[in-house]
């Protein structure tokens, strides 16, 4: 399967958000990938999973403003989820 990767956000302790796309199936999650310090963990979540946390972090605004900057691949998303 391939995937294509966008680049969300990268903290200060090196924690890395990245919104994974299948090009097989077109489906679209959110990846977290935990900095080595804290031992290095992959977490994966749907988009909307993602967002409904409606956390106020920086990778949250960086997540949605990619997907408005996507349109074309987010048309699956409802609007209620970008706006949070």
């Amino acid at each position: 399967m391939s995937l294509s990767s966008f680049n969300i956000y990268r903290s200060q302790n090196g924690d890395v958000w990245r919104l994974i796309k299948s090009e097989a199936t077109n489906l679209m999650f959110i990846r977290h990938e935990a900095n080595p310090a804290s031992g290095g963990h992959v977490t994966e979540m749907s988009i909307e999973e993602f967002l409904s946390c409606n956390g106020s972090g920086p990778e949250y605004a960086a997540t949605r403003e990619l997907l408005r900057n996507l349109p074309h691949e987010t048309e699956a998303l409802t609007s209620s989820a970008l706006s949070r």
